[in-house]
C-alpha cells in the first residue's frame, strides 16, 4: 500500500503491534522466544527495518553531509531550520563517554568535521 516496510514505532493498529513483536524477537526482548531466521531473511529482503530511530539517524546524517558538500558549511540556527537543531543536538549528545552506539555515530559526524 505504502511502498515500503515502514511502519511507525507508535503504530497501534494489529500490523503495528505485528512489526514491533518482530522487531523485539529480533533484538532478543521477548523472554524463551526469538525470531525465526526464514522471517528473519524474508523481513530484510522486504527492506524491513529493524531499528527505526537508527534509520532515522542515518536520514538526518545523510541529509547534513549532503548539506555541507553543498554549501560549504553546516546548517546555522534560526538560518537553516530543523537540521541545524538536530546538529545542535548531535553536538551536546555526543560529547564525554559515549556507548558503542554513539561512538560510532561520534565517529560518522567527525567523518565529516562536525567536532573540528
Amino acid at each position: 500500500k505504502n511502498g515500503d516496510c515502514n511502519v511507525p514505532i507508535k503504530a497501534k493498529n494489529a500490523l503495528g503491534k505485528w512489526v514491533n513483536t518482530q522487531r523485539n524477537l529480533y533484538h532478543g526482548h521477548v523472554k524463551n522466544q526469538e525470531l525465526c531466521p526464514y522471517r528473519e531473511a524474508i523481513l530484510e529482503k522486504l527492506g524491513f527495518s529493524w531499528d527505526p530511530m537508527e534509520d532515522i539517524w542515518h536520514k538526518h546524517f545523510e541529509e547534513l553531509s549532503k548539506f555541507k558538500n553543498e554549501n560549504g558549511r553546516f546548517p546555522k540556527r534560526g538560518k537553516d531550520g530543523a537540521l541545524a537543531v538536530w546538529l545542535k543536538t548531535q553536538r551536546q549528545t555526543l560529547r564525554g563517554k559515549l556507548n558503542p552506539q554513539k561512538k560510532n555515530r561520534r565517529e560518522l559526524l567527525d567523518s565529516i568535521g562536525v567536532f573540528d
